[in-house]
C-alpha cells in the first residue's frame, strides 16, 4: 500500500504521535473485532451442532422404531444436510486459521542502514504504510468471517420453512402414512 505525504515538512512530534495512537487505535479494533465475529462464529456453529444432532438423532429412532414417514423424515433430512453445509461453510470460512500480524515491526527490517539513516518523520510513514497493509488484510478476514457467520444465520432462520416446505411436498406426494 502506497501512502503519499505531498508536505511531510509539515509533520511535527505532536501530530506524528497523534496519526500513530489512532493507526493503533485501529488495528486493536480490527483484532478486537475479529475476537467477538469468532466468539459469534463458534457459537453459530454450536446452533448447527445441536441441529445436526438432534435431527440425526430423531430420524434413527424413528427408523429403528420402524416408525419412518416420509413427509416426517423429509424435512429433518433436508435440516440435517443443510446444517451439515451450513458448518463446513462456516468452518472455511469463519474459523480456519488465518495470519494475525503484528503492530509492530521485526528488528531485521528495521535495523536497516537505509531506515535508520532515514529522516524520523519518514520512518514513521513507512511504519504507519506497513501497518495500514495489516489493517486492511485484517478487515478483509474479518469481512469474510462475518459473511460466513450471517450466511450460516440466515439458513438456521430459514431452515424450519424450507422444511415445511420439503414435508408438504413429501406429504403431498406419499400421503400420511
Amino acid at each position: 500500500m502506497q501512502i503519499e505525504l505531498k508536505h511531510c515538512e509539515h509533520m511535527t512530534q505532536d501530530k506524528a504521535e497523534f496519526i500513530e495512537a489512532k493507526i493503533n487505535d485501529m488495528y486493536d479494533f480490527v483484532l478486537d473485532s475479529r475476537k467477538c465475529l469468532n466468539q459469534e462464529a463458534h457459537t453459530t456453529l454450536n446452533w448447527l451442532f445441536a441441529i445436526i444432532v438432534g435431527g440425526a438423532g430423531y430420524a434413527v429412532t424413528q427408523i429403528v422404531e420402524n416408525k419412518m414417514q416420509l413427509w416426517v423424515v423429509t424435512p429433518i433430512a433436508i435440516m440435517v444436510v443443510v446444517c451439515i453445509w451450513q458448518a463446513i461453510r462456516l468452518f472455511q470460512g469463519a474459523l480456519q486459521a488465518s495470519s494475525i500480524y503484528p503492530k509492530g515491526n521485526e528488528p531485521r527490517n528495521l535495523l536497516t542502514d537505509r531506515f535508520v539513516s532515514s529522516d524520523l518523520h519518514w520512518m514513521r510513514l513507512a511504519e504507519a504504510a506497513n501497518l495500514q497493509e495489516r489493517i486492511s488484510d485484517a478487515l478483509s478476514h474479518n469481512r469474510k468471517m462475518g459473511d460466513a457467520i450471517n450466511h450460516a444465520r440466515w439458513a438456521v432462520v430459514l431452515m424450519p420453512f424450507v422444511a415445511a416446505v420439503g414435508a408438504a411436498i413429501a406429504l403431498r406426494i406419499n400421503g400420511p402414512s
